[in-house]
């Protein structure tokens, strides 16, 4: 038992957080994840992507990298988005194990523990799916319709209660990386690697402050867009049998434009070559 012990605390565990002007949350967000610390038997480390704030998140993120051991900080020259910004975070990860968790709180910071006793049971990856969400119905029904239209259009199961908040081993890190960004959306490309994964549940906490959700109906459209292009062939199908269905029809028609001018000579002079 002392030699597992000594094991474990050789370990080190990275907590992946891409924030956007989150000025209100950074503290308390630190801390409740620092806090942890007391309850696992791994090193925790803390990575922070600053996700082109405009507010004072990024002064921020520099006094708490000052005040708390193992804190690193990425900036980022704009704003590329969540999922650019947690790939930031991963492609720079060497850890043993990696958690990735949004900022604003909704994924409580004690769920840590849970993420990292169940991954000890052998799991590659562990989510998080979320029982309760303190989000308005309108939110709800427009996520809903969003993983509906990426598992009609894709061959990967999406489960709505999933987002980011993860637990990952190292092996899957560096199957990650090897990807070099060619899958941008998180969840999508950590399934795609085809490891085993299991499901915690947990009561979304609510949003921080003044926090608000992160995505507009426009630029969950743009991401649904980017993972259905990027993860499936069905648009290509789609299209294709569109497109043969159209000449199919038109073919009909042309011939049918032969046959009336050639067998009745009912019509106008240059309408059939010109309709075929």
């Amino acid at each position: 038992k002392h030699e597992r012990t000594n094991v474990l605390m050789t370990r080190t565990l990275e907590i992946i957080v891409p924030l956007w002007n989150e000025e209100e949350v950074i503290e308390h967000l630190a801390m409740s994840i620092y806090e942890q610390q007391e309850f696992i038997d791994v090193e925790i480390k803390m990575t922070f992507i600053d996700d082109g704030s405009t507010d004072s998140t990024p002064e921020k993120l520099k006094d708490i990298s000052r005040r708390f051991p193992n804190v690193k900080l990425i900036t980022l020259s704009r704003n590329f988005g969540q999922h650019p910004a947690i790939m930031a975070g991963l492609m720079t990860s060497s850890s043993d194990l990696v958690i990735v968790m949004d900022g604003d709180l909704q994924d409580k910071p004690e769920i840590i523990q849970e993420l990292v006793l169940k991954k000890d049971e052998g799991w590659p990856i562990v989510f998080v799916e979320r029982t309760t969400r303190a989000t308005s119905w309108v939110y709800r029904l427009v996520q809903k319709l969003f993983y509906k239209s990426l598992n009609l259009l894709t061959e990967i199961d999406f489960n709505y209660k999933v987002a980011n908040f993860s637990i990952i081993s190292n092996e899957v890190l560096k199957a990650y990386q090897s990807l070099n960004g060619s899958i941008l959306y998180y969840p999508a490309a950590i399934k795609w690697l085809g490891y085993e994964h299991v499901s915690i549940n947990m009561d979304q906490g609510a949003r921080f402050g003044r926090s608000r959700p992160r995505y507009s109906i426009r630029s969950r459209s743009r991401l649904a867009i980017n993972i259905i292009l990027s993860h499936s062939q069905k648009p290509l199908q789609i299209s294709t049998g569109v497109g043969f269905a159209t000449s199919f029809l038109a073919g009909c028609y042309g011939m049918y434009a032969v046959i009336q001018s050639l067998l009745f000579n009912s019509t106008v002079s240059g309408w059939t070559s010109l309709i075929t």
